[in-house]
């Protein structure tokens, strides 16, 4: 039996849900170029759920001053088409910028589930109050950036991957950020803060990585933990901990029954 008929192409008859993956397998701009194969693909990349903005991205427009990319990012986001469940920003030399708090601005009201941010220079990028409104989030990966929620922010409560990379944030606020993320499973933490310590609660909790500066890690109400990697970086002199501090910081993991794998590390 015949797919189509002498006067129609093959390419025509591609279907919708295959269409997208295939779309979605593509940089941007060679999903853009599509459009040009059918009229059926006309401006389906346009109703793509997920935009990925890195270095694959950056190489087909290099040359242009991040401060354009930018504008040129937001023009995308300004023409697509329904939800956007993955929003990825992470181009080499991004630097913190104003142009970003509307990008996020945009995507935030967007149904985003998958959110990355990378910023690579000068000062860190302080997060706008609106991603905190992104109550559907299930997956987030910041670096570089000041986390600080507004008063009131009761967490991402269908989050369950984070990974914060060179992230400043209080003490208690990342605390209770983990905590109020009762879905939470994979939890990745590199020299995120100078914390003095960190109460790590997490029901769900299934892998955490703490690579940083941290003198203590509890762990509370972490039953699943299965995969466990803890390496404290800088001298002893510098965190003021003794062999005795090093120690009750291990001995604190008493609440991960089915522990499979651990690593502790020390200088």
């Amino acid at each position: 039996m015949n797919i189509c008929d002498s006067n129609s192409d093959i390419i025509s008859h591609v279907p919708g849900n295959i269409l997208e993956n295939i779309l979605m397998c593509l940089p941007l701009q060679d999903a853009a170029r599509t459009s040009l194969l059918s009229r059926k693909w006309r401006y389906v990349w346009s109703k793509l759920p997920q935009l990925v903005f890195d270095d694959k991205f950056y190489r087909h427009v290099y040359g242009t001053k991040h401060a354009k990319l930018l504008m040129i990012i937001y023009q995308v986001l300004l023409f697509h088409r329904g939800p956007i469940i993955k929003f990825t920003l992470t181009l080499s030399g991004l630097e913190n910028c104003s142009e970003i708090d509307q990008l996020i601005r945009f995507v935030s009201s967007n149904d985003i589930q998958d959110f990355a941010l990378h910023i690579w220079q000068r000062e860190l990028y302080k997060l706008p109050s609106s991603l905190y409104s992104c109550l559907q989030l299930r997956h987030l990966n910041l670096s570089s950036c000041m986390i600080k929620p507004p008063p009131g922010f009761e967490g991402f409560t269908r989050l369950i991957s984070l990974d914060l990379c060179d992230v400043v944030i209080a003490d208690d606020v990342l605390s209770s950020l983990i905590s109020n993320c009762p879905l939470l499973e994979d939890l990745t933490l590199h020299s995120s803060t100078g914390s003095h310590s960190l109460e790590v609660v997490g029901p769900n909790l299934i892998f955490v990585r703490c690579d940083g500066h941290f003198r203590s890690i509890c762990f509370t109400n972490t039953s699943r933990l299965e995969d466990v990697c803890i390496y404290l970086i800088g001298e002893r002199a510098e965190l003021r901990c003794s062999e005795e501090d090093i120690s009750i910081s291990v001995m604190l993991l008493d609440s991960v029954p089915v522990i499979e794998s651990l690593g502790l590390d020390f200088c």
